[in-house]
C-alpha cells in the first residue's frame, strides 16, 4: 500500500508527516512497536555553521542545533506489485535534498536513496532519526566486528551500519541505521524535557575549507576551496527490530546495500549452467565470506590456481559453519568463535588448509 503520507506491507508500515516530510510512525508489524512515535519529526535534517577547520580539530561533537531544510515536494513514485516508493525533495539556501523512500513487498527495512547537491560553505549538514525509546544503548560497526559507546551525542567512526537499542512501554525495541559512504556518526541521548528523544546522526556533508588547519588564519578576500560540493548519491536503511539488533543480521545487510547487484547480459547458446547457480554459500547466518579470490602463490598448481575464502562471525556467538562452493565442488565446514576471521585454501582435490591473512599456513 503506498499514499503520498504512507508506505506499508506485510512487516512494515511507515507514516510520514507532510509539514516536516519526516516520519511520525515506524512499525514493526511483527512486534506491533512504533520504534519513532511521538519523536520530533522536523529534526531529520539539521544545517547548521561549520566554522572548524577541514579536519575537525579539538570537535567532540557535531550533534548541534541547526535549521531544518523546507520540504518542496512530496510525490508516490512507484506503486507496484514487487515495491512502492515516495519521494520527499527539500531545500536550503542554494542546497537540494532528495529523499526516495522504497518499501519492497517483503521487506523489513526501509530503504532511502539519497541524492544530495550541497552548495554550501562553512555548514554541515546532519541527517538524524530521532526515536521513541527509552534508557538505550548504542552499537557501532567496527571493521569485522561492533563496539558499545556511550550514549552522549560524541562524534564517532562506524563502519556501515549504528544501532540504538532501549525499550518503548517496557517492550525491548530497537533501530539500526545502515548506510554507505558515510562514517561520522553520533547518537545523542535527546534534550531533557523530554520533547527530542535519542536519536542517530549522520554527518552526510561538512563544507570548511579544504586542506585549512587551524589555527592558520584565513584571509578575507582569499578565494578558496570548499569541501563537499556538488552532487552526490548515498543510500541507507531504516531497521526497526525487537530487542537484539543482531537478528536483524545489520552486518550482512551492510554489505548487501553497499554491493548491489551486477547483471551479465549474454547471448543465447547450450552450456552446462542451469538458471541459477551460485559462486558460493554461507547459510545466510551469522558466518559471512568477505572474501574469495585466486591464491597468490598456486598459480602453477594442478588445475590452476586454488582457491582463497575468508570469512567473518558477525553476531558475537560460537558457530558451526558449512560453507558451500559449488564452482568448485569443495565444502568447508568450521568452527567459528564470536567476532573471528578465518582464511581458507581450497584446492580442486586434497586437503582445505587454513591460513593467516598474509595466505600463510598457520602451522607454518
Amino acid at each position: 500500500m503506498v499514499s503520498e503520507t504512507a508506505l506499508e506491507n506485510e512487516f512494515l508500515r511507515a507514516e510520514f508527516d507532510p509539514a516536516t516530510g519526516w516520519l511520525r510512525s515506524l512499525v514493526n508489524k511483527e512486534t506491533g512497536v512504533d520504534v519513532v512515535a511521538g519523536a520530533a519529526g522536523d529534526t531529520h535534517t539539521q544545517i547548521c555553521d561549520d566554522p572548524t577547520d577541514t579536519w575537525g580539530h579539538r570537535v567532540i561533537s557535531y550533534a548541534w542545533e541547526g535549521a531544518p531544510m523546507a520540504v518542496d515536494r512530496i510525490a508516490v513514485r512507484q506503486s507496484g506489485a514487487l515495491r512502492a516508493s515516495i519521494r520527499i525533495e527539500r531545500s536550503w539556501g542554494r542546497s537540494m535534498l532528495v529523499e526516495e523512500f522504497i518499501l519492497g513487498h517483503d521487506a523489513r527495512a526501509l530503504r532511502v536513496e539519497v541524492t544530495l547537491d550541497w552548495r554550501e560553505q562553512a555548514h554541515l549538514l546532519k541527517l538524524r532519526f530521532p526515536t521513541a525509546l527509552t534508557d538505550p544503548k548504542a552499537t557501532y560497526e567496527i571493521p569485522y566486528g561492533e563496539l558499545e559507546r556511550p550514549v552522549d551525542g560524541a562524534e564517532e567512526p562506524a563502519q556501515s551500519w549504528v544501532d540504538l537499542t532501549g525499550t518503548i512501554d517496557g517492550v525491548p525495541a530497537g533501530l539500526t541505521v545502515v548506510a554507505t559512504d558515510k562514517h561520522g556518526w553520533d547518537v545523542s541521548p535527546g534534550d531533557s524535557a523530554g520533547d527530542i528523544g535519542p536519536s542517530i546522526g549522520i554527518t552526510a556533508v561538512r563544507s570548511p575549507v579544504y586542506s585549512w588547519h587551524d589555527p592558520r588564519l584565513l584571509d578575507e578576500s582569499g578565494i578558496y576551496s570548499f569541501q563537499d560540493q556538488g552532487i552526490q548519491r548515498f543510500r541507507y536503511e531504516l531497521v526497526p527490530h525487537a530487542g537484539d539488533h543482531r537478528a536483524a543480521q545489520p552486518a550482512r545487510r551492510a554489505i548487501e546495500l553497499g554491493q548491489r547487484v551486477r547483471a551479465m547480459l549474454e547471448s543465447f547458446h547450450e552450456g552446462p549452467l542451469g538458471p541459477e547457480g551460485s559462486f558460493a554459500d554461507d547459510g545466510h547466518g551469522s558466518v559471512l565470506v568477505t572474501a574469495i579470490k585466486g591464491s597468490e602463490d598456486a598459480v602453477d598448481a594442478p588445475g590452476g590456481a586454488e582457491l582463497i575464502v575468508r570469512a567473518v562471525e558477525t553476531r558475537g556467538e560460537s558457530v558451526d559453519v558449512t560453507i558451500e562452493l559449488p564452482l568448485v565442488g569443495r565444502t568447508i565446514e568450521a568452527t567459528f568463535e564470536p567476532y573471528r576471521i578465518r582464511t581458507f585454501r581450497v584446492p580442486r582435490e586434497g586437503d582445505i588448509v587454513e591460513l593467516d591473512l598474509l595466505e600463510l599456513p598457520l602451522d607454518a
